[in-house]
């Protein structure tokens, strides 16, 4: 099974020496305020690695962790906020607490990775510097022209990106839409993909991206209430002999057949009309075939043993 891709660090470096900005704001903020500065930048780390989004959930996270009030906390961030040790135009645009800093110090501890994910607007740093990068848009209504450019003017300086995938032409950067990057089931779905990828054969390109966001969509857009039932269906589908040779990726979970059927809801009908032998295991292919009632049954037995050609 492939291993999920890791986002944030395990650690980050503090330096000894504060600079200006920052000896400010502890004359400002005292020993409190600067130790909840270290959780925030701990957080930031430690989840997104360059960024954290500024909410209710953030200060309580905070709050559990340096025992300080919520409007203590509030406080010291919109200090820190004013005194530039985070971007004010990153907080009024997009809700988020970042820095130049923040990023330079992540993407150079993450430039051994194979591929790092950074969502374009957010960034304060010139992306030609780094080559490891897989550009997303957390908005794709508006930001083609300026992810374009961005792209291109790393292009001019003979600078590519070998992480990056395109959707159409060269110019044009894979995006997650903003609803995908904001689900709750974010994680869930890509916990499934790497999941499905155990059950597909090797030969099916694994697009993890695109298997979580089929999975996402089912659940967010869907209102799929019972993820481990669909699971089970999914399984059924992959051990059937004839699913088996039809279906090797989620993609097709959401697509419909000549009838208007989603495929998932095709699986979980086929599962639960399934017939098991004793020791569990599936009974050939079902097809259209529908299980056998008592009366169903006796009949069957009736006429296998009225049949000559199987006396002895």
């Amino acid at each position: 099974m492939a291993r999920p891709m890791k986002t944030g660090l395990d650690y980050f470096p503090l330096d000894c020496v504060p600079d200006g900005k920052l000896e400010l704001f502890i004359a400002e903020n005292g020993a409190e305020g600067f130790g909840i500065l270290v959780i925030l930048w701990r957080l930031i780390y430690k989840d997104e690695g360059y960024y954290i989004k500024f909410d209710n959930d953030l200060v309580l996270r905070i709050r559990r962790a340096s025992l300080s009030h919520a409007e203590t906390i509030e406080n010291v961030i919109n200090n820190a906020l004013k005194r530039g040790i985070f971007d004010k135009s990153m907080y009024g645009s997009y809700g988020i607490l970042t820095s130049a800093g923040i990023q330079k110090r992540y993407l150079t501890i993450t430039e051994r990775r194979k591929e790092v994910r950074v969502i374009l607007e957010f960034l304060l740093i010139d992306v030609c510097e780094y080559k490891n990068l897989f550009i997303v848009n957390n908005n794709p209504e508006n930001t083609g022209l300026s992810t374009q450019s961005k792209v291109k003017e790393c292009k001019r300086k003979n600078v590519s990106f070998p992480s990056v995938s395109t959707l159409e032409g060269e110019n044009r950067v894979k995006f997650l839409s903003s609803s995908f990057l904001k689900s709750p089931f974010r994680k869930e779905a890509y916990d499934f993909a790497d999941w499905f990828r155990t059950l597909a054969p090797e030969s099916v390109t694994f697009d993890r991206d695109a298997w979580a966001q089929v999975w996402e969509q089912l659940r967010r857009i869907d209102d799929r209430k019972n993820p481990d039932e669909m699971k089970l269906a999914i399984q059924w589908a992959r051990a059937d002999p004839f699913w088996s040779t039809n279906f090797f990726s989620p993609l097709k979970l959401r697509k419909r057949n000549e009838d208007k059927v989603m495929y998932i809801d095709i699986f979980l009908a086929k599962m639960k009309q399934a017939k098991y032998t004793e020791n569990g295991t599936q009974n050939g292919r079902l097809g259209n075939q529908k299980p056998l009632d008592k009366a169903g049954a006796e009949e069957v037995a009736a006429s296998v043993a009225s049949d000559p050609r199987l006396r002895r």
